[in-house]
């Protein structure tokens, strides 16, 4: 595995540790053996996002919510690192 890309799961591992919001899947714990890595996440119900758009159209109410929760998810994690909260440490 090239070091640059070591570095960056770092960082992502690090970053997803610190992040909590209810529409961001928790990252719990990392474990790693010689050739795998491990991550034990939040279950979720419901399924993968990408799995419900890709069966075709959505109803627009559901649609909104989801965008909703998508639009706040990704302004949370901008605001942390983009306000410094993680840009630095």
């Amino acid at each position: 595995m090239k070091v640059g890309l070591i570095d960056q799961i770092k960082r992502e591992i690090s970053v997803m540790r610190l992040i909590r919001h209810p529409n961001v899947v928790e990252l719990y714990e990392v474990m790693a053996s010689k050739t795998k890595n491990y991550f034990a996440m939040e279950y979720v119900i419901g399924g993968e996002l990408f799995n419900k758009v890709a069966k075709g159209r959505l109803r627009e109410s559901a649609a909104q919510k989801y965008f909703q929760q998508l639009i706040a998810s990704v302004d949370f994690c901008h605001r942390l690192i983009v306000e410094g909260y993680i840009i630095g440490t």
